[in-house]
């Protein structure tokens, strides 16, 4: 398995794209050589044409909670890129938001969490009415979690989503078994 780090100047990017990124294999056009890509978010903003042209197998986004703004610009860059899976990792809890908790859950599941701009609505012709609608559903169920059964039904929804460690977790790589303890 081959990896590499891409970040840096635009230079150390050139140079990297350059000798680091691709070859020509008899028969194809170009072939990635590498499987698995370490960037940072500002890296992905800075090259965001060169990461929306790759069909990606699998996305992991550390600090995920930068992307509850669906405004932001590393949102928007993000829902631009192609991808089969994606994880997203963050230790900071959403702040009794159900717009940052809806926009996530879109990330993870735009299938079942429609924004005017995931695939779905603009395969489908969604209409922008038919996005807000189903936000609104959405904000109208769990907006202000007052009752038990709100938070029961949240629960059972977003339990599909989150693996949760607490701090005494630990996870202890031996050999190739993994432990919890």
């Amino acid at each position: 398995m081959n990896a590499i780090i891409f970040h840096g100047t635009a230079q150390s990017r050139n140079i990297i794209k350059d000798t680091e990124w691709n070859y020509v294999a008899p028969g194809f056009e170009k072939v990635l050589k590498w499987n698995v890509l370490l960037t940072t978010y500002e890296t992905v903003l800075q090259e965001r044409a060169v990461f929306e042209k790759i069909d990606w197998q699998y996305l992991i986004v550390d600090e995920a909670h930068r992307l509850k703004n669906k405004t932001s610009r590393i949102t928007n860059a993000l829902e631009q890129v192609k991808y089969k899976s994606i994880t997203l990792l963050t230790g900071t809890p959403i702040q009794n938001n159900t717009k940052e908790l809806y926009t996530l859950l879109n990330i993870l599941d735009p299938k079942r969490f429609l924004s005017d701009s995931s695939p779905l609505t603009s395969c489908c012709a969604l209409s922008l009415r038919s996005y807000r609608r189903h936000w609104s559903d959405f904000e109208e169920k769990f907006g202000e979690l007052k009752e038990v059964a709100q938070v029961q039904e949240l629960q059972k929804i977003l339990q599909k989503y989150l693996v949760r460690f607490s701090l005494l977790d630990r996870l202890i790589c031996n050999d190739a078994h993994l432990m919890l303890v």
